[in-house]
């Protein structure tokens, strides 16, 4: 496959995300993949890319649509796929999608992919982390949240006395 873009990422970090659309990184990129959930996408890290992918789950049942330049190394470890796209080294293995999240049909959009309490992911990780987007050291909130608090209300009683107006916030961690 060539090169589609003519930017080379350094250092970058990708982790705890979800993300549906295809995913490629130039030949000599660098940084670290982990924490994710791969959906139905085109996976390709071009050759001479050094890049740690740890922890990720990988749901595209295509194999062609995998590709890691050089093949998976010691730096790609703790994964899962539907197919065995990461191999069967490094404590990277094959697991059925329906053992993997939750069954509940009215989970959001997000929350369809939380890890069920006897999913393989569970524990399955680095570290004993879990596998995907929730798990590790800053996982993914639902509703993309950031892990900071968040103003959900903000009211004013409207009026001005000389420079001063009573602003009342309410926040949710």
């Amino acid at each position: 496959m060539e090169d589609f873009y003519n930017g080379i990422a350094t250092d970058l970090v990708i982790s705890n995300n979800i993300i549906r659309g295809s995913f490629y990184l130039n030949t000599g990129s660098t940084g670290i993949i982990a924490n994710n959930l791969l959906l139905n996408n085109y996976f390709w890290v071009g050759s001479s890319s050094s890049f740690e992918i740890y922890n990720n789950i990988y749901l595209n049942v295509n194999e062609d649509d995998f590709t890691i330049q050089p093949m998976p190394d010691a730096s790609v470890h703790h994964n899962i796929s539907l197919t065995g796209a990461f191999g069967d080294n490094n404590d990277n293995f094959t697991a059925p999608q329906s053992t993997l999240f939750v069954s509940d049909e009215n989970a959001s959009t997000d929350g369809q992919y939380m890890l069920s309490e006897d999913s393989p992911a569970k524990g399955a990780g680095t570290n004993g982390t879990d596998i995907g987007p929730f798990g590790g050291p800053d996982p993914y909130r639902l509703s993309g949240l950031p892990n900071l608090p968040n103003i959900y209300e903000l009211s004013t009683g409207g009026f001005v006395s000389g420079d001063e107006m009573s602003v009342q916030i309410k926040i949710k961690q």
